[in-house]
């Protein structure tokens, strides 16, 4: 059996569905995420489609996330105002400490642009 130090998180520590308000330069959005043994799935309200995964870094007590976004065509990025011309997967990478979810707002610098993202654990 794995041994681990006392209060040392591992990824189903962060296991369960979140709702992600979000601000960028163009505006609001909300989003609705499951984080479950390491993998990422969810969608937006402009009918992106999120699917990714996150792995533990204890030593920077930080969340490693990769997701991909399929923005759906016709939708408004809070990032810039623009709509995708059509199905466009969008990769992104980045890191969110462990508080993440008691935080009022994690500031992410993604590939489509500056966001503010307040994470709420549902359940």
């Amino acid at each position: 059996a794995e041994v681990r130090e006392r209060n040392m998180p591992n990824p189903s520590d962060f296991d369960g569905f979140y709702a992600i308000y979000y601000q960028g330069m163009a505006g609001p959005g909300l989003a609705q995420i499951q984080l479950q043994s390491g993998k990422i799935t969810g969608a937006d309200v402009s009918g992106g489609l999120w699917d990714g995964e996150f792995a533990v870094d204890v030593v920077n007590a930080l969340l490693i996330c990769k997701v991909s976004i399929r923005l759906a065509a016709g939708g408004i990025l809070a990032t810039s105002g623009k709509a995708p011309q059509g199905d466009e997967a969008t990769n992104m990478e980045f890191k969110l400490p462990f508080d993440f979810s008691f935080k009022p707002y994690v500031p992410l610098d993604l590939p489509i642009g500056k966001i503010n993202v307040r994470f709420q654990k549902l359940r």
